[in-house]
């Protein structure tokens, strides 16, 4: 089960998986919003330049926003084998190696 919400007090948007996953699915899920509103909008406007500032207003405050999104990522590529499962719990992050 996912969960998106809004946390007003901290200014934040979220997402939440309530179940454990493989590690690589994990990246993928945490590396989402950082590729799609980071990355994805400056190819965009690389390939239609009547975008690039409209591209580059949804890109830039994204990317400097996303600090703690490349931390996780940075985090789990180095830290837990690709095929472990990971929960989030809260703050927390748990591995479990593979069976």
């Amino acid at each position: 089960m996912t969960i998106v919400g809004v946390w007003p007090s901290r200014l934040l948007f979220y997402a939440g998986h309530l179940e454990a996953m493989p590690a690589w699915r994990y990246v993928l899920y945490v590396s989402a919003p950082f590729v799609a509103l980071s990355l994805l909008p400056l190819a965009v406007a690389k390939c239609v330049p009547s975008t690039a500032l409209l591209c580059a207003a949804v890109s830039v405050p994204n990317a400097l926003c996303c600090g703690g999104d490349l931390v996780i990522i940075a985090c789990i590529i180095a830290q837990v084998p690709l095929r472990a499962s990971v929960q989030n719990q809260g703050w927390s992050t748990w591995w479990k190696a593979a069976a």
